[in-house]
């Protein structure tokens, strides 16, 4: 949330901005990445924020999870080790060879509304062990949102677990807020992407979109799974990237961008995004990471021209 840090094998860099003025720890504030910190090749360090608004570093030592102002808040199993580490606006996700493991907290501002008016939210302190209906070795990729999550496993299927706020996951209309029972399953998926409002995900290279870019523009217009909107077909989709109102897809190293990140500035068209832009970028694109205010891409000798 306004900085972007990168982990080589032996240092920490960071740029951007961590905090602003209330926030009194951990902060740095750079237009260009300059060194954290060094640290072993096998540890494993990122920082982000939790639903305290609190900034903190976990570092991974001694198979012990760890952060910059409290005591061990993951002590792992002996031949467990971790994958990854994600984090959302008031989520927490941790990624195991085993298990996944999760807290945080749901903010009723943002939570799914049931047809009876009930607002479902819920709160995890602790580490908890996440309930899953497969294996944790099979999943591929995880996305992450404030009130839920989606997994691509291996076998090409997703599952979704929890709300995406207004975007939904493709699920039916009554979403319950609970991270215990998968509410849809797609499958022949290749890539998926999770904005604030909107699901994307591929299948055979061509983009389908569920839910809507913005507030403005979602009214009624809700899709479940099987109504799902076609958006475009592309050549080879490698990786498909979501801000709140925008799409990104590098299709055979060419960046593909649809939509605005800005709501105020908003302006779409009939299907909800603004029409495709093919900026000229020197190289090839490997990869992308859109935040809702900011875009990082690296590759082999990119250099935005326009």
């Amino acid at each position: 949330m306004g900085s972007t840090v990168l982990v080589t094998n032996d240092s920490i860099y960071g740029f951007g901005s961590n905090s602003d003025s209330i926030f009194g720890q951990g902060v740095f504030a750079t237009s260009k990445p300059v060194k954290l910190s060094q640290k072993p090749v096998d540890d494993a360090v990122v920082s982000f924020s939790f639903h305290s608004r609190k900034f903190y570093t976990l570092s991974l030592q001694n198979n012990q999870l760890s952060q910059n102002f409290d005591e061990d808040v993951l002590i792992l199993d002996e031949n467990e080790s971790i994958i990854q580490i994600y984090s959302a606006l008031g989520l927490d996700l941790v990624q195991t060879n085993q298990n996944l493991y999760f807290r945080g907290a749901c903010d009723e501002a943002f939570c799914s509304v049931s047809e009876q008016g009930e607002i479902y939210s819920w709160y995890v302190e602790e580490w908890t062990k996440m309930l899953l209906p497969f294996s944790a070795s099979d999943i591929k990729q995880v996305k992450l949102q404030q009130q839920g999550v989606l997994f691509l496993l291996h076998n090409h299927s997703v599952f979704a677990m929890g709300s995406n706020i207004y975007g939904r996951f493709c699920v039916e209309y009554n979403v319950h807020m609970t991270l215990h029972v998968p509410t849809h399953i797609l499958n022949d998926v290749q890539h998926i992407a999770l904005g604030q409002y909107t699901t994307f995900f591929s299948v055979q290279n061509e983009l389908y979109q569920c839910g809507s870019p913005t507030l403005q523009t979602l009214e009624n217009d809700w899709f479940d799974g099987s109504e799902a909107k076609f958006v475009k077909r592309f050549k080879q989709i490698e990786q498909i990237e979501a801000a709140a109102q925008a799409v990104f897809v590098i299709d055979q190293g060419k960046i593909f961008i649809k939509g605005v990140q800005d709501e105020e500035s908003y302006v779409g068209d009939e299907d909800g995004y603004e029409d495709w832009e093919e900026p000229y970028i020197e190289g090839k694109i490997h990869g992308i990471y859109a935040g809702n205010g900011g875009t990082v891409m690296w590759g082999e000798g990119e250099r935005i021209k326009e």
